[in-house]
């Protein structure tokens, strides 16, 4: 789903945990799904993030309308 999302440029609400066990949950454009890792641009903060896929806990496509 992500790599779809990521071809598409679809917007994805990504759950994720950080290196000190903090769950939190952004919405970013993946443009690299691969490797081991979800790079993509989160237009609320405007920086380009980057998850190891082993610490991603949930993903879904936001709604466009």
């Amino acid at each position: 789903m992500l790599q779809e999302a990521a071809r598409a440029r679809r917007s994805v609400l990504v759950g994720f945990v950080d290196s000190h066990g903090t769950a939190a949950q952004r919405v970013i454009e993946p443009h690299i799904v691969g490797g081991g890792v979800l790079e993509g641009y989160d237009h609320s903060y405007g920086e380009v993030l980057r998850f190891p896929l082993h610490r991603v806990t949930s993903a879904a496509l936001v709604d466009e309308s």
